[in-house]
C-alpha cells in the first residue's frame, strides 16, 4: 500500500536535488539602482545539465514594504514586464547560456523593489519532469538618471 509512495516521494525528492535552480539573474547585479521609466537589460543566465525544453518566462517587479521586507515572488510578480519565450544561447566564452531582455522599469515610488522571475520548464529525458522555478533580486528605484543604470 504505501510502496507507490514512498517511490512517488523519492522520485520527487531526486528531481528536487537533480533540477535545483536551473536559472539565475545575470545582470544587473543586487541593490543595483534604476530609474522609474527607463530601459534596463535583464539578463537571464541558465544552468542547463539536462536535457531541457524551456516553455516560458514572467518577468516582473513589485515595491518592497521596507529595504528588508520584499515580497516573496513565487507568491506574485507584481507589474509584469516580460511573458514570453525563453532562449538562451551559448556565447564564445562565456561559462553558461544567456538570454538578454530589455524591459522598462514602471513608475513605482524610489526604494527597495523586488525584480522576479518565473521560469516553467520540461526536463525530457528519463525524467519528464515538468517544473516551476523562481528567481529574484532587490533592486533600488532611484529618481534621476545620475543616480541610476
Amino acid at each position: 500500500m504505501f510502496k507507490p509512495f514512498v517511490k512517488f516521494l523519492c522520485a520527487m525528492a531526486l528531481a528536487k536535488a537533480i533540477l535545483g535552480q536551473n536559472i539565475f539573474i545575470a545582470s544587473p547585479v543586487v541593490h543595483t539602482n534604476v530609474v522609474a521609466g527607463s530601459n534596463i537589460t535583464i539578463q537571464l543566465g541558465e544552468i542547463n545539465p539536462f536535457d531541457m525544453r524551456d516553455f516560458g518566462l514572467l518577468m516582473g517587479i513589485q515595491a518592497c514594504t521596507s529595504a528588508s521586507a520584499c515580497p516573496d515572488v513565487s507568491h506574485g510578480l507584481g507589474q509584469l514586464l516580460y511573458s514570453g519565450p525563453f532562449t538562451p544561447a551559448w556565447h564564445e566564452g562565456d561559462k553558461y547560456n544567456y538570454q538578454n531582455f530589455t524591459v522598462t522599469v514602471p513608475s513605482l515610488p524610489s526604494g527597495p523593489v523586488e525584480f522576479g522571475v518565473a521560469h516553467f520548464f520540461f526536463v525530457e529525458a528519463s525524467f519528464n519532469i515538468a517544473s516551476l522555478e523562481f528567481t529574484n533580486i532587490t533592486l533600488n528605484i532611484v529618481s534621476s538618471a545620475e543616480d541610476g543604470y
